[in-house]
């Protein structure tokens, strides 16, 4: 197997060598006043070339934007520097999620592990390609602790952790997570989708010495760039190598790598809504505590709430009739919704949704 493949990697991989444009984009230094290899329209304006690769400059922003705000939150924290082969830029997390699964896992064969409840991705981008999925259930009042004995025993080719989870917003501690990872052979892929709103730090902290640690990052959410599909994968450098092989070539387009550099570059008002996002929820989770409408609420480190209702179907109608729209979490947990965290007029026509009387 070639040296820059990941050992774990599907034997398949062995077989393969970079697509082309990879290749040429990645590794060459080279600058060309023309390049007449790509087939392109030499008319058709700013968009006609197809987008960078290497994105050598964006992933450079990217690293020191989160680490000015790890400085910014956690400064007693001694974050690593991330080096740009530590990277790898992804249509959304989502694609990272497929990636990994297609790199690491012999389909029919290999098996992954998930924490119940979670992000409902995992299991279907695992059958997919077909793996067996085996489901270790979150414990404990607000699911927040893990069996470890349990993962162990499922030993799988690939753990996934939502961290914070999806839906329950809960939070691992990241102690936990780095005994996980060494207490199995497989990668442990940890989902920080939400990590901007939990109050413990990124678990990239420990990339440096946890060799199959994973972390999945996405600009969807906090970052207010769902629209530009942009996720990033953060891993030892042979697994972002070994991700090349299978991933898409010219995934993320010129368009968006621009508006994402430009966001980045400018971070302090989206960085100031992260605080407001936080506070509104703690003022919503403490409103809706109150609500007979409500069965039981969790405490979230997301930007959203999990909830259990009373009455599901009288208040999920409700909510229709008010032209709310809350995500129907029923079939994880009987009789729950997960509530995104949005402004204050938003929040109290949903409270007045629920309570059936005028705020």
């Amino acid at each position: 197997m070639s040296s820059v493949i990941h050992p774990q990697a599907r034997m398949s991989l062995n077989q393969l060598e970079l697509p082309g444009p990879i290749k040429k984009m990645y590794y060459t230094e080279n600058t060309y006043k023309f390049d007449l290899s790509n087939s392109t329209n030499p008319y058709g304006g700013s968009y006609a070339e197809y987008p960078f690769l290497n994105s050598l400059d964006l992933r450079k922003v990217y690293l020191e934007t989160i680490s000015d705000t790890n400085a910014i939150f956690y400064p007693k924290v001694k974050f690593p520097k991330v080096d740009l082969n530590q990277l790898l830029f992804t249509v959304g997390s989502i694609e990272g999620i497929d990636l990994v699964l297609r790199a690491f896992c012999e389909p029919h064969k290999d098996a992954i592990c998930t924490l119940d409840p979670t992000f409902p991705a995992y299991v279907h981008w695992a059958k997919i390609h077909g793996l067996s999925v085996k489901s270790v259930p979150m414990r404990g009042e607000n699911f927040e602790y893990i069996d470890h004995q349990e993962v162990v025993k499922a030993n799988p080719k690939i753990l996934f952790i939502c961290n914070p989870n999806n839906p329950t917003g809960t939070v691992i501690q990241n102690e936990t997570i780095v005994k996980l990872c060494q207490s199995i052979q497989g990668l442990v892929v940890v989902d920080e989708a939400y990590i901007e709103f939990a109050d413990q730090p990124s678990i990239l902290q420990y990339l440096p010495s946890v060799k199959n640690l994973i972390i999945l990052r996405t600009l969807s959410k906090a970052w207010g760039m769902a629209g530009l599909r942009c996720g990033i994968v953060l891993a030892d450098p042979k697994v972002i190598e070994t991700l090349r092989y299978i991933q898409i070539p010219f995934g993320l387009s010129m368009p968006s790598q621009k508006l994402v550099k430009k966001r980045l570059q400018n971070p302090h008002k989206i960085i100031d809504s992260w605080q407001k996002i936080k506070k509104e929820r703690d003022n919503l989770f403490f409103a809706l505590s109150q609500m007979n409408s409500i069965r039981k609420i969790y405490k979230s480190s997301a930007n959203f709430i999990f909830m259990r209702l009373n009455d599901h179907m009288r208040y999920m109608s409700a909510l229709q009739k008010a032209d709310i729209y809350v995500a129907d979490c029923s079939h994880v947990l009987p009789d729950s919704i997960k509530v995104s965290i949005s402004t204050p007029k938003a929040h109290r026509e949903f409270i007045k949704a629920l309570s059936g009387s005028p705020l």
